[in-house]
This record gives C-alpha cells, sequence and structure tokens, in this order.
C-alpha cells in the first residue's frame, strides 16, 4: 500500500476500515476527505506552477504531502525555487517513506509482541 498511497493517515484509516470489512467506496470516501486539505496546498502553489502542462501538475499532486509543501511553499511563492526544487523535496520524502516502510517489514518480525512490553493499544 506504501508504494500508491502515499499518505499515512490514509493508509492507517485504510487498514482499520479493511479490517472491519467496510466497502471499498467507502474506504475511498473517508480517505478522500481526510487528504482534502492538498486541495489547498496545490491551489495556494498554482502561480508558481502554471507554466507546467497538466501531466506535470498531477505528477507534482502524487507528491504533494504536508512535509514536501512545508519545506517548499515559501522558497515557490516568493520565486526563489521552482518546480524542481518541489520535485526535489517530494523524491527525498517519498524515497525516505519506501526505506522506512521496507524497514519497518525487516524489523517488524524481529520486535517482539508489544502487549508483553506493556502496548496495550495494539490488542482488540
Amino acid at each position: 500500500m506504501s508504494l500508491i498511497v502515499y499518505a499515512g493517515a490514509s493508509q492507517i484509516i485504510a487498514s482499520g476500515l479493511f479490517a472491519s470489512a467496510t466497502s471499498g467506496f467507502s474506504i475511498i470516501l473517508v480517505t478522500l476527505i481526510v487528504n482534502l486539505r492538498h486541495v489547498l496546498f496545490g491551489t495556494s502553489l498554482l502561480s508558481a506552477l502554471q507554466h507546467l502542462k497538466w501531466w506535470q501538475k498531477m505528477l507534482l499532486a502524487f507528491g504533494l504531502t504536508d512535509e514536501a509543501y512545508a519545506v517548499s511553499v515559501r522558497k515557490m511563492l516568493s520565486r526563489e525555487a521552482g518546480p524542481p526544487f518541489l520535485v526535489g523535496t517530494m523524491v527525498a520524502l517519498y524515497l525516505c517513506w519506501q526505506l522506512s516502510t521496507f524497514a519497518g517489514l525487516l524489523l517488524g518480525g524481529v520486535i517482539p509482541d508489544p502487549t508483553s512490553l506493556g502496548c496495550n493499544w495494539f490488542s482488540p
């Protein structure tokens, strides 16, 4: 899921909804609502990205996270940096996201049962 759903809150919500056998439509709707803030992020960057083709904007939309926006917005709007800066930020964050997911896959089996450590929030 981490390869195509690049949103932590959406992954957590979707996982819980999958586990409770919620319909696919409901899962998509809930994750869409959770991520509506990205519409505001993208809209605020339109003036800095208006010269791009529609498909370039779509690629940037996929990688636009809270963190990428926070790092890039001031530089983009003041014209200190352009789309390449935003792309660099997005690629760096996406690689960290994927490497962290992979590390979690490898190390998750090594960690003992969290409930034995007093972490009972994982218990049903």
